[in-house]
């Protein structure tokens, strides 16, 4: 391949790697902002009182913030693509356990494990965007 097609080739992965981080980042901050949308349903249908909800609540932002504190770590270690994978496949299982969940405490357990498995998420994507997206799409 010569110099000119592994340039338009190079383009052409940073603008995919760009355009794939964006819309995972974008789908998981919505998943943070999930429960809490939904939550004066729940509190209005009476599934949990307002304190056991803010609780819930509560539980993700420990968990996100502790994670982001403590994991600084494993970040800088560990893949950050495998990082993305981790928070994808356990905000999904968080998320279907949310919508079967019927107690305050398996809620709370699913809700500040979505926390927990999203505190790399943020470093992960800088790392990607700094690391593998060329100047241009930055």
């Amino acid at each position: 391949m010569d110099t000119e097609g592994k340039s338009a080739h190079l383009k052409k992965a940073s603008w995919s790697m760009f355009l794939v981080g964006f819309i995972i980042y974008s789908v998981i901050s919505m998943t943070k902002s999930a429960y809490s949308a939904s939550m004066a349903s729940i509190i209005n249908e009476g599934i949990l009182k307002t304190s056991s909800a803010g609780i819930i609540n509560m539980g993700f932002y420990i968990f996100y913030g502790g994670g982001q504190l403590l994991g600084v770590g494993i970040v800088d270690r560990v893949s950050p693509v495998k990082l993305i994978y981790m928070t994808l496949i356990g905000t999904l299982i968080a998320i279907i356990g949310m919508a079967f969940a019927k107690t305050f405490t398996v809620m709370l357990i699913l809700w500040s494990f979505c926390g927990l498995m999203q505190f790399a998420v943020w470093p992960a994507m800088l790392r990607i965007i700094a690391e593998y997206v060329l100047m241009e799409h930055r």
